[in-house]
Protein backbone atom coordinates (compact mmCIF):
# COMPACT_ATOMS: atom_id res chain seq x y z
CA UNK A 1 0.00 0.00 0.00
CA UNK A 2 2.83 2.53 1.14
CA UNK A 3 4.81 1.61 -2.10
CA UNK A 4 1.95 1.66 -4.38
CA UNK A 5 1.58 5.66 -2.40
CA UNK A 6 4.41 6.49 -3.11
CA UNK A 7 4.19 5.78 -6.74
CA UNK A 8 1.63 7.23 -7.61
CA UNK A 9 2.77 10.67 -6.07
CA UNK A 10 5.72 10.39 -8.18
CA UNK A 11 3.87 9.74 -11.21
CA UNK A 12 1.43 12.81 -10.35
CA UNK A 13 4.62 15.47 -9.63
CA UNK A 14 6.33 13.79 -12.86
CA UNK A 15 3.18 14.48 -14.99
CA UNK A 16 2.47 17.77 -13.18
CA UNK A 17 5.97 18.91 -13.62
CA UNK A 18 5.94 18.11 -17.37
CA UNK A 19 2.67 20.05 -18.16
CA UNK A 20 3.48 23.28 -16.27
CA UNK A 21 7.26 23.05 -18.05
CA UNK A 22 5.66 22.35 -21.43
CA UNK A 23 2.99 25.71 -20.50
CA UNK A 24 5.64 27.68 -19.12
CA UNK A 25 7.78 26.92 -22.49
CA UNK A 26 5.08 27.83 -24.27
CA UNK A 27 4.74 30.96 -22.72
CA UNK A 28 8.11 31.76 -22.79
CA UNK A 29 8.55 31.08 -26.48
CA UNK A 30 4.90 33.19 -27.26
CA UNK A 31 6.34 36.02 -25.17
CA UNK A 32 10.05 36.18 -27.23
CA UNK A 33 8.45 36.00 -30.62
CA UNK A 34 6.00 38.85 -29.16
CA UNK A 35 8.93 41.23 -28.04
CA UNK A 36 10.53 40.16 -31.85
CA UNK A 37 7.68 41.22 -33.68
CA UNK A 38 7.43 44.42 -31.44
CA UNK A 39 10.93 45.24 -32.12
CA UNK A 40 10.22 45.02 -35.96
CA UNK A 41 7.18 46.96 -36.27
CA UNK A 42 8.81 49.68 -34.00
CA UNK A 43 12.22 49.29 -36.53
CA UNK A 44 9.86 49.33 -39.63
CA UNK A 45 6.91 51.46 -38.00
CA UNK A 46 3.93 48.20 -38.50
CA UNK A 47 2.68 45.54 -37.07
CA UNK A 48 2.73 42.04 -39.38
CA UNK A 49 -0.27 39.65 -39.07
CA UNK A 50 0.87 36.77 -37.14
CA UNK A 51 1.59 39.37 -33.99
CA UNK A 52 -1.98 40.69 -34.60
CA UNK A 53 -2.75 36.85 -33.96
CA UNK A 54 -0.88 36.60 -30.99
CA UNK A 55 -2.16 39.47 -29.70
CA UNK A 56 -5.95 38.23 -29.87
CA UNK A 57 -4.31 34.82 -28.75
CA UNK A 58 -3.10 36.10 -25.78
CA UNK A 59 -6.29 38.63 -25.24
CA UNK A 60 -9.00 35.25 -25.54
CA UNK A 61 -6.84 32.54 -23.16
CA UNK A 62 -5.14 34.72 -20.75
CA UNK A 63 -7.83 33.96 -17.83
CA UNK A 64 -7.81 30.54 -19.13
CA UNK A 65 -3.85 29.72 -18.09
CA UNK A 66 -4.09 31.69 -15.12
CA UNK A 67 -6.82 29.28 -14.12
CA UNK A 68 -4.69 26.17 -15.46
CA UNK A 69 -1.73 27.43 -13.55
CA UNK A 70 -3.78 28.21 -10.23
CA UNK A 71 -5.17 24.69 -10.15
CA UNK A 72 -1.92 23.49 -11.16
CA UNK A 73 -0.90 24.81 -7.70
CA UNK A 74 -3.73 23.20 -6.27
CA UNK A 75 -3.04 19.77 -7.33
CA UNK A 76 0.59 20.35 -6.18
CA UNK A 77 -0.51 21.53 -2.67
CA UNK A 78 -2.80 17.99 -2.95
CA UNK A 79 0.58 16.35 -3.75
CA UNK A 80 1.83 17.67 -0.62
CA UNK A 81 -0.67 16.68 1.42
CA UNK A 82 -0.53 13.40 0.27
CA UNK A 83 3.25 12.71 0.96
CA UNK A 84 3.11 14.12 4.44
CA UNK A 85 -0.29 11.19 5.15
CA UNK A 86 2.71 8.60 3.40
CA UNK A 87 5.25 10.08 6.10
CA UNK A 88 2.37 9.53 8.80
CA UNK A 89 1.80 6.10 7.78
CA UNK A 90 5.42 5.00 7.58
CA UNK A 91 5.95 6.31 11.06
CA UNK A 92 2.91 4.17 12.07
CA UNK A 93 4.67 1.44 10.24
CA UNK A 94 7.81 1.60 11.85
CA UNK A 95 6.02 2.03 15.84
CA UNK A 96 4.10 -1.27 14.56
CA UNK A 97 7.58 -3.09 13.76
CA UNK A 98 8.93 -1.79 17.29
CA UNK A 99 5.67 -3.23 19.29
CA UNK A 100 6.41 -6.38 17.32
CA UNK A 101 10.07 -6.54 18.23
CA UNK A 102 9.30 -5.43 22.21
CA UNK A 103 6.42 -8.31 22.38
CA UNK A 104 8.83 -10.93 21.14
CA UNK A 105 11.49 -9.38 23.58
CA UNK A 106 9.21 -9.95 25.85
CA UNK A 107 8.12 -13.58 24.95
CA UNK A 108 11.81 -14.19 25.11
CA UNK A 109 12.82 -12.87 28.35
CA UNK A 110 9.30 -14.87 29.96
CA UNK A 111 10.70 -17.97 28.22
CA UNK A 112 13.83 -16.98 29.44
CA UNK A 113 12.29 -16.81 33.24
CA UNK A 114 10.92 -20.01 33.02
CA UNK A 115 14.59 -22.00 31.96
CA UNK A 116 16.10 -20.55 35.05
CA UNK A 117 13.39 -21.64 37.67
CA UNK A 118 13.37 -25.17 36.02
CA UNK A 119 17.23 -24.70 36.07
CA UNK A 120 17.18 -23.73 39.97
CA UNK A 121 14.59 -26.82 40.71
CA UNK A 122 16.50 -29.08 39.11
CA UNK A 123 19.39 -28.17 41.01
CA UNK A 124 17.73 -28.18 44.48
CA UNK A 125 16.65 -32.18 43.44
CA UNK A 126 20.24 -31.98 42.94
CA UNK A 127 21.65 -31.71 46.12
CA UNK A 128 19.07 -33.50 48.02
CA UNK A 129 19.86 -36.58 46.35
CA UNK A 130 23.82 -35.26 47.05
CA UNK A 131 22.52 -35.35 50.93
CA UNK A 132 20.99 -38.71 50.61
CA UNK A 133 24.62 -39.80 49.41
CA UNK A 134 26.39 -38.45 52.42
CA UNK A 135 23.39 -40.25 54.84
CA UNK A 136 24.65 -43.49 53.16
CA UNK A 137 28.40 -42.52 53.65
CA UNK A 138 27.52 -41.86 57.03
CA UNK A 139 25.52 -45.31 57.44
CA UNK A 140 28.98 -46.62 55.71
CA UNK A 141 31.26 -45.00 58.52
CA UNK A 142 28.47 -46.46 61.32
CA UNK A 143 28.85 -50.20 59.64
CA UNK A 144 32.97 -49.73 60.05
CA UNK A 145 32.54 -48.05 63.59
CA UNK A 146 30.70 -51.71 63.93
CA UNK A 147 33.40 -53.98 62.64
CA UNK A 148 35.99 -51.55 64.94
CA UNK A 149 33.76 -52.30 68.05
CA UNK A 150 33.36 -55.89 67.36
CA UNK A 151 37.33 -56.54 66.44
CA UNK A 152 37.93 -54.54 70.15
CA UNK A 153 35.22 -57.02 71.82
CA UNK A 154 37.36 -59.50 70.27
CA UNK A 155 40.45 -58.41 71.34
CA UNK A 156 39.18 -58.57 74.89
CA UNK A 157 38.02 -62.14 74.42
CA UNK A 158 41.29 -62.99 73.68
CA UNK A 159 43.00 -61.23 76.24
CA UNK A 160 40.49 -62.53 79.03
CA UNK A 161 41.28 -66.05 77.81
CA UNK A 162 45.01 -65.23 78.06
CA UNK A 163 44.15 -63.97 81.59
CA UNK A 164 42.09 -66.70 82.49
CA UNK A 165 44.83 -69.40 81.55
CA UNK A 166 47.52 -67.97 83.20
CA UNK A 167 45.53 -67.63 86.66
CA UNK A 168 44.30 -71.35 86.61
CA UNK A 169 46.26 -72.19 89.56
CA UNK A 170 44.00 -69.97 92.25
CA UNK A 171 40.36 -71.09 91.85
CA UNK A 172 39.23 -67.76 93.66
CA UNK A 173 41.30 -66.00 91.75
CA UNK A 174 39.28 -67.13 88.81
CA UNK A 175 36.15 -67.61 90.21
CA UNK A 176 36.73 -63.81 90.80
CA UNK A 177 38.36 -63.01 87.37
CA UNK A 178 35.44 -65.20 85.80
CA UNK A 179 32.85 -63.05 87.61
CA UNK A 180 34.39 -60.05 86.58
CA UNK A 181 34.49 -61.38 82.68
CA UNK A 182 31.05 -62.43 82.42
CA UNK A 183 29.97 -59.20 83.85
CA UNK A 184 32.08 -57.43 81.56
CA UNK A 185 30.73 -59.30 78.46
CA UNK A 186 26.58 -59.10 79.43
CA UNK A 187 27.57 -55.31 79.32
CA UNK A 188 29.41 -55.47 75.93
CA UNK A 189 26.27 -57.47 74.86
CA UNK A 190 24.45 -55.09 76.50
CA UNK A 191 25.70 -52.09 74.72
CA UNK A 192 26.08 -54.18 71.32
CA UNK A 193 22.19 -54.73 71.49
CA UNK A 194 21.97 -51.27 71.90
CA UNK A 195 23.85 -50.32 69.11
CA UNK A 196 21.95 -52.72 66.91
CA UNK A 197 18.76 -51.17 68.14
CA UNK A 198 20.02 -47.62 67.47
CA UNK A 199 21.09 -48.98 63.54
CA UNK A 200 18.23 -49.89 62.92
CA UNK A 201 16.43 -47.37 64.01
CA UNK A 202 18.49 -44.97 62.45
CA UNK A 203 17.82 -47.48 59.11
CA UNK A 204 14.24 -47.59 59.42
CA UNK A 205 14.35 -43.86 59.83
CA UNK A 206 16.45 -43.74 57.01
CA UNK A 207 14.49 -45.57 54.69
CA UNK A 208 11.56 -43.60 55.39
CA UNK A 209 12.97 -40.16 55.12
CA UNK A 210 14.41 -41.80 51.81
CA UNK A 211 10.97 -42.84 50.64
CA UNK A 212 9.53 -39.41 51.67
CA UNK A 213 11.62 -37.59 50.05
CA UNK A 214 11.91 -39.59 46.79
CA UNK A 215 7.75 -39.02 46.62
CA UNK A 216 7.51 -35.52 47.21
CA UNK A 217 10.39 -35.00 44.85
CA UNK A 218 8.46 -36.91 41.93
CA UNK A 219 5.42 -35.25 42.98
CA UNK A 220 7.36 -31.80 42.41
CA UNK A 221 8.82 -32.98 39.24
CA UNK A 222 4.97 -33.56 37.90
CA UNK A 223 3.86 -30.17 39.41
CA UNK A 224 6.99 -28.18 37.61
CA UNK A 225 6.49 -30.12 33.95
CA UNK A 226 2.54 -29.29 34.33
CA UNK A 227 3.19 -26.01 35.50
CA UNK A 228 5.98 -25.46 32.92
CA UNK A 229 3.58 -27.16 30.02
CA UNK A 230 0.53 -24.84 30.66
CA UNK A 231 2.57 -21.64 30.99
CA UNK A 232 4.20 -22.13 28.21
CA UNK A 233 0.77 -23.28 25.97
CA UNK A 234 -0.92 -20.08 27.48
CA UNK A 235 2.13 -17.88 26.49
CA UNK A 236 2.04 -19.32 23.24
CA UNK A 237 -1.90 -18.68 23.01
CA UNK A 238 -1.49 -14.86 23.97
CA UNK A 239 1.19 -14.41 21.35
CA UNK A 240 -0.57 -16.23 18.30
CA UNK A 241 -3.77 -14.21 19.35
CA UNK A 242 -1.98 -10.41 20.12
CA UNK A 243 -0.50 -10.98 16.39
CA UNK A 244 -3.56 -12.13 14.41
CA UNK A 245 -4.73 -8.82 16.69
CA UNK A 246 -2.30 -6.21 14.94
CA UNK A 247 -2.67 -8.05 11.51
CA UNK A 248 -6.41 -7.84 11.57
CA UNK A 249 -5.76 -4.03 13.01
CA UNK A 250 -2.95 -3.22 10.28
CA UNK A 251 -5.46 -4.99 7.10
CA UNK A 252 -8.44 -3.15 8.48
CA UNK A 253 -6.71 0.36 8.45
CA UNK A 254 -4.78 -0.69 5.23
CA UNK A 255 -7.76 -1.53 3.59
CA UNK A 256 -9.74 1.86 4.74
CA UNK A 257 -6.89 3.98 3.36
CA UNK A 258 -6.58 2.29 0.43
CA UNK A 259 -10.31 2.48 -0.08
CA UNK A 260 -10.06 6.36 0.59
CA UNK A 261 -6.98 6.59 -1.65
CA UNK A 262 -8.90 5.27 -4.26
CA UNK A 263 -12.19 7.52 -3.52
CA UNK A 264 -10.00 10.51 -3.79
CA UNK A 265 -8.21 9.72 -6.57
CA UNK A 266 -11.31 8.70 -8.56
CA UNK A 267 -12.93 12.37 -7.58
CA UNK A 268 -9.74 13.95 -8.45
CA UNK A 269 -9.36 12.27 -11.78
CA UNK A 270 -13.07 12.86 -12.53
CA UNK A 271 -12.56 16.70 -11.92
CA UNK A 272 -9.15 16.73 -13.82
CA UNK A 273 -10.95 14.40 -16.94
CA UNK A 274 -13.91 17.47 -16.83
CA UNK A 275 -11.49 20.43 -16.59
CA UNK A 276 -9.40 19.02 -19.28
CA UNK A 277 -12.31 18.37 -21.75
CA UNK A 278 -13.26 21.98 -21.02
CA UNK A 279 -9.42 23.36 -21.50
CA UNK A 280 -9.19 21.04 -24.94
CA UNK A 281 -12.70 22.34 -26.33
CA UNK A 282 -10.92 26.13 -25.90
CA UNK A 283 -7.26 25.59 -27.20
CA UNK A 284 -6.69 25.32 -30.87
CA UNK A 285 -5.30 23.17 -33.38
CA UNK A 286 -1.59 23.28 -32.49
CA UNK A 287 -2.00 22.36 -28.61
CA UNK A 288 -3.73 19.45 -29.64
CA UNK A 289 -0.90 18.47 -31.48
CA UNK A 290 1.05 19.28 -27.65
CA UNK A 291 -1.53 17.14 -26.22
CA UNK A 292 -1.57 14.00 -28.53
CA UNK A 293 2.45 14.19 -27.55
CA UNK A 294 1.45 14.37 -23.51
CA UNK A 295 -0.81 11.56 -23.78
CA UNK A 296 1.74 9.62 -25.47
CA UNK A 297 4.10 10.91 -22.61
CA UNK A 298 1.23 10.12 -20.42
CA UNK A 299 0.86 6.21 -21.31
CA UNK A 300 4.50 5.53 -21.29
CA UNK A 301 4.73 6.86 -17.84
CA UNK A 302 1.51 4.67 -16.92
CA UNK A 303 3.02 1.67 -18.34
CA UNK A 304 6.09 2.47 -16.42
CA UNK A 305 4.26 2.87 -13.33
CA UNK A 306 2.43 0.12 -14.20
CA UNK A 307 5.44 -2.51 -14.36
CA UNK A 308 7.24 -0.61 -11.56
CA UNK A 309 4.08 -0.96 -9.24
CA UNK A 310 4.30 -4.61 -10.04
CA UNK A 311 7.56 -5.36 -9.32
CA UNK A 312 7.22 -3.68 -5.90
CA UNK A 313 4.57 -5.92 -5.36
CA UNK A 314 6.34 -8.70 -6.01
CA UNK A 315 9.20 -7.96 -3.91
CA UNK A 316 7.08 -7.05 -0.66
CA UNK A 317 5.51 -10.26 -0.99
CA UNK A 318 8.83 -12.03 -1.70
CA UNK A 319 9.61 -9.98 1.64
CA UNK A 320 6.62 -10.73 3.41
CA UNK A 321 6.97 -14.48 2.74
CA UNK A 322 10.70 -14.66 3.89
CA UNK A 323 9.69 -13.01 7.44
CA UNK A 324 6.79 -15.42 7.92
CA UNK A 325 9.45 -17.99 7.05
CA UNK A 326 12.08 -16.67 9.28
CA UNK A 327 9.35 -16.50 12.32
CA UNK A 328 8.01 -20.05 11.31
CA UNK A 329 11.82 -21.37 11.30
CA UNK A 330 12.56 -18.83 14.55
CA UNK A 331 9.53 -20.75 16.49
CA UNK A 332 10.10 -24.04 15.51
CA UNK A 333 14.22 -24.03 16.39
CA UNK A 334 12.72 -22.55 19.87
CA UNK A 335 10.20 -25.54 19.96
CA UNK A 336 12.80 -28.32 19.27
CA UNK A 337 15.36 -26.36 21.71
CA UNK A 338 12.59 -26.41 24.59
CA UNK A 339 11.67 -30.31 23.73
CA UNK A 340 15.65 -31.11 24.10
CA UNK A 341 15.67 -29.54 27.10
CA UNK A 342 12.14 -31.31 28.68
CA UNK A 343 13.67 -34.93 27.09
CA UNK A 344 17.73 -33.72 28.89
CA UNK A 345 15.78 -33.47 32.24
CA UNK A 346 13.87 -36.39 32.21
CA UNK A 347 17.45 -38.24 31.48
CA UNK A 348 18.56 -36.30 34.71
CA UNK A 349 15.31 -37.81 36.62
CA UNK A 350 16.02 -41.57 35.20
CA UNK A 351 19.71 -41.15 36.21
CA UNK A 352 18.76 -40.51 40.01
CA UNK A 353 16.26 -42.82 40.03
CA UNK A 354 19.00 -45.60 38.92
CA UNK A 355 21.07 -43.79 41.37
CA UNK A 356 18.65 -44.38 44.47
CA UNK A 357 18.19 -47.93 42.56
CA UNK A 358 21.68 -48.85 43.41
CA UNK A 359 21.72 -47.30 47.27
CA UNK A 360 18.53 -49.15 47.83
CA UNK A 361 20.97 -52.54 46.59
CA UNK A 362 23.83 -51.16 48.37
CA UNK A 363 21.30 -50.87 51.69
CA UNK A 364 20.42 -54.33 51.02
CA UNK A 365 23.90 -55.87 50.28
CA UNK A 366 25.04 -53.83 53.52
CA UNK A 367 22.18 -55.40 55.70
CA UNK A 368 22.63 -59.17 54.32
CA UNK A 369 26.53 -58.61 55.47
CA UNK A 370 25.41 -57.02 59.03
CA UNK A 371 23.24 -60.29 59.22
CA UNK A 372 25.21 -62.48 58.49
CA UNK A 373 28.32 -60.78 60.82
CA UNK A 374 25.75 -61.04 63.61
CA UNK A 375 25.61 -64.62 62.79
CA UNK A 376 29.30 -65.47 62.68
CA UNK A 377 29.19 -63.29 65.93
CA UNK A 378 26.91 -65.46 67.52
CA UNK A 379 28.43 -68.80 66.48
CA UNK A 380 31.67 -67.30 67.65
CA UNK A 381 30.06 -66.27 71.49
CA UNK A 382 29.05 -70.41 71.21
CA UNK A 383 32.35 -71.64 70.41
CA UNK A 384 33.94 -69.11 72.90
CA UNK A 385 31.44 -71.19 75.90
CA UNK A 386 32.19 -74.56 74.65
CA UNK A 387 36.05 -74.14 74.96
CA UNK A 388 35.72 -72.21 78.29
CA UNK A 389 33.50 -75.41 79.49
CA UNK A 390 35.93 -77.88 78.06
CA UNK A 391 39.52 -75.81 79.70
CA UNK A 392 37.60 -74.33 82.92
CA UNK A 393 35.74 -77.55 85.62
CA UNK A 394 32.50 -77.25 86.38
CA UNK A 395 33.16 -75.66 89.78
CA UNK A 396 34.20 -72.35 88.56
CA UNK A 397 31.19 -71.62 87.05
CA UNK A 398 29.46 -71.85 90.38
CA UNK A 399 28.29 -68.85 92.34
CA UNK A 400 30.08 -67.95 95.67
CA UNK A 401 26.90 -69.00 97.53
CA UNK A 402 26.99 -72.53 95.35
CA UNK A 403 30.73 -72.96 96.14
CA UNK A 404 30.41 -72.49 99.92
CA UNK A 405 28.13 -74.68 100.23
CA UNK A 406 29.99 -77.24 98.38
CA UNK A 407 33.05 -76.75 100.32
CA UNK A 408 30.16 -77.31 103.84
CA UNK A 409 29.27 -80.53 102.64
CA UNK A 410 33.02 -81.47 101.21
CA UNK A 411 34.39 -80.43 105.15
CA UNK A 412 31.19 -82.03 106.84
CA UNK A 413 31.97 -85.34 104.91
CA UNK A 414 35.67 -85.22 105.74
CA UNK A 415 34.78 -84.61 109.39
CA UNK A 416 32.75 -87.76 109.34
CA UNK A 417 35.11 -89.84 107.82
CA UNK A 418 37.83 -88.70 110.31
CA UNK A 419 35.00 -88.71 113.35
CA UNK A 420 34.26 -92.77 112.12
CA UNK A 421 38.46 -93.56 111.69
CA UNK A 422 38.98 -92.38 115.26
CA UNK A 423 35.62 -94.44 116.64
CA UNK A 424 37.27 -97.29 114.83
CA UNK A 425 40.77 -96.78 115.84
CA UNK A 426 39.66 -96.06 119.43
CA UNK A 427 37.39 -99.35 119.82
CA UNK A 428 40.22 -101.45 118.12
CA UNK A 429 42.85 -99.71 120.47
CA UNK A 430 40.53 -100.55 123.87
CA UNK A 431 40.34 -104.34 121.81
CA UNK A 432 43.81 -105.21 121.72
CA UNK A 433 45.21 -103.95 125.00
CA UNK A 434 42.26 -104.94 127.51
Amino acid sequence: MIISLTLLLGYLSSSLKTAKEEMESTSDEAESKLVSSLHTTLKHGRFPAFIRDKLDYFRTNSSILAVYRRRLHEAEEKITALTSQYKVLNHEREDNAQKRQEMSKAFEEQMNELIAKHKAQVKEMQDKSNLVAKNMDKLLKDHISLKQVREQIANQVKENEAKMELQENTNGVLAKRLHLAEKSRAEILKKLEEFEGRYAENMARFQRKYKNQEMTYQAKLAEQEAKFEAKYSEQQKLFDIQIKEKKDLYENKHQKQESTFESRFKDQQVNFDERYNKQKQVFDAKYKEQHEMFDKKCKQQEATFNAAFKAQEITFENKVSEQKAKFDAKFRQQEVHFAARLQNEKHKCEELKERNDALADRLKYTEAALLKSRQVKVNQEYEFTDTVSSLVPKEAFLTVQEQCQLYKKTVSVLAATVLILLGIVFVGWRFLFN
